[in-house]
């Protein structure tokens, strides 16, 4: 069972930091991270490959660009594989 901390913002933010990467990008994955997590309605544990999939394909159905669903991929993958440590 892998560890799902109990404050996935503060767990994202220090991993961020701990990697030196900007401000903006910190602020830019945690958007994206929220944006996906209230967009799923689920726990943590539960959410799916299926799920994350299907969230990209509704943004990329909304017109959004390709360097902002490159972003949104980004920040959900770096959640699951460097934060949750699950090889999605």
């Amino acid at each position: 069972m892998s560890y799902v901390p109990v404050d996935v913002n503060d767990a994202v933010s220090r991993e961020c930091k701990r990697r030196r990467y900007s401000e903006r990008t910190i602020k830019t994955y945690l958007y994206c991270i929220n944006r996906f997590l209230k967009w799923s309605k689920k726990e943590l544990g539960t959410i799916s490959k299926v799920d994350v999939r299907l969230f990209l394909e509704e943004l990329s159905e909304k017109g959004l660009s390709g360097n902002s669903m490159n972003t949104y991929h980004m920040a959900v993958k770096f959640l699951f594989e460097e934060v949750l440590k699950k090889k999605k």
